[in-house]
């Protein structure tokens, strides 16, 4: 058999996996390359173009940020190695069912998903994105319960969410989406009292160990909550609207977690910040190959390789809340 055909029949696994990569990169939920990533997702103001190809993070080693990320990201491996046990998750699944229930934190409807507080590590309070109780979402509720935290997801946007419409790019989506940013719910603002008081909340139950999880927008409403000083480890996935700034209010250990879209030398600079007051306590794990989303609403876990993502994702969340709570 000619060599050229024993290569592929004996690596058609490989070939296609970097193939659906290679897709993936270029074409955001249907985009093509060159076209702006606020056609492809809800935040208009992250508009930068989608790159052709993954995120090369040495590029941004001439003005030294690329060194510090890879210090920030070996750092991160070290301390979560610590605790095997935390790094068995279950396997994410295409189709699922959520095992938690609904109760009311703080007057608000909320998935709660865990152990009880006795056997727990602590609390983790979950701000979603601005879609709500998608099913990914809730799915990795669930996983991060399986590490051994009680898991909170509060309905926020007391459900209103937002929608496809929103973001057509037509008149009408574009008046609706103005209008849904431009107060309650959207507005981020909108969210400092109601963060602040779920956190609270917690505390009176009895957990002296609280994590936050923000997702995209959700994000950028934990930590310009006036309660993000509460929180005892925070994790932003796939953050939207991130700025240097964000380090301020932070107080504690930070994992940020970006994507394809994310600005990762702003993500750099509010890790350095943080860990300018806590020492290797701040760390950046970028995923140059994900969608915005991948952690959450946009996640397709019928695709393997966005799920293995998908998976990777909620095992460094659990294993960073392990070495923090």
């Amino acid at each position: 058999m000619p060599r050229k055909q024993r290569m592929k029949r004996t690596f058609p696994l490989a070939s296609s996996i970097f193939g659906r990569l290679s897709d993936h990169s270029g074409n955001c939920g249907g985009l093509t390359r060159g076209k702006k990533l606020k056609d492809a997702h809800p935040f208009s103001s992250l508009s930068r173009p989608i790159p052709s190809q993954p995120r090369n993070l040495k590029s941004y080693s001439r003005i030294g940020t690329f060194t510090s990320l890879r210090t920030n990201i070996s750092h991160f491996h070290r301390t979560m190695s610590s605790d095997k046990a935390c790094c068995t998750l279950p396997p994410a699944e295409a189709e699922y069912t959520p095992k938690g229930s609904y109760e009311t934190l703080a007057g608000l409807k909320t998935y709660v998903v865990g152990p009880d507080l006795d056997k727990a590590k602590g609390a983790v309070l979950c701000v979603y994105d601005i879609f709500g109780f998608s099913p990914q979402i809730l799915q990795g509720a669930d996983l991060l319960s399986a590490g051994g935290f009680k898991v909170y997801m509060p309905d926020f946007c007391a459900g209103e969410y937002a929608t496809a419409e929103m973001f057509s790019g037509t008149p009408e989506g574009n008046a609706q989406k103005a209008k849904y940013f431009g107060g309650f719910p959207g507005r981020v603002e909108s969210q400092s009292k109601p963060v602040a008081e779920t956190v609270n909340a917690l505390k009176e139950l009895g957990f002296k160990s609280i994590g936050g999880v923000g997702y995209c927008w959700g994000y950028k409403c934990l930590v310009v909550s006036e309660g993000a000083g509460l929180f005892h480890a925070i994790v932003g996935a796939h953050p939207s609207f991130a700025a240097v700034t964000d380090a301020d209010p932070i107080s504690s250990p930070l994992l940020l977690l970006p994507s394809q879209a994310e600005d990762i030398e702003v993500m750099n600079v509010i890790a350095e910040s943080v860990n300018a007051r806590l020492p290797g306590k701040a760390s950046v794990k970028a995923f140059p190959e994900s969608v915005h989303g991948f952690a959450a609403a946009r996640a397709n876990l019928h695709n393997e390789v966005e799920k293995a993502k998908f998976h990777e994702a909620y095992t460094d969340m659990v294993d960073f809340f392990c070495a923090n709570l």
